[in-house]
């Protein structure tokens, strides 16, 4: 099941996340599994206007999946920065 979430927002709120992706759109994600353990996720982007918008969604991919492994699976743990 793919869910749109365009579907759960207000007009205003589309308006401004179709304004970002004009600059997100630009940046790219390599995500690599790490032998048996880990993973890595490497955000860049070569466009100028899209820098200032890798710092927020490293966060909100960082809290997102801390919040999806404790959600789902019960999984604690930390963040290490």
């Amino acid at each position: 099941m793919v869910m749109n979430p365009m579907t759960m927002m207000t007009p205003e709120q589309q308006r401004l996340l179709t304004e970002v992706q004009k600059y997100t759109k630009d940046i790219k994600a390599i995500i690599k599994r790490e032998g048996n353990n880990g993973l890595t996720v490497i955000l860049s982007t070569n466009n100028p206007q899209a820098e200032p918008y890798l710092s927020q969604i490293r966060g909100s991919l960082i809290s997102s999946l801390a919040t999806t492994l404790w959600t789902f699976f019960g999984i604690t743990g930390r963040v290490e920065y």
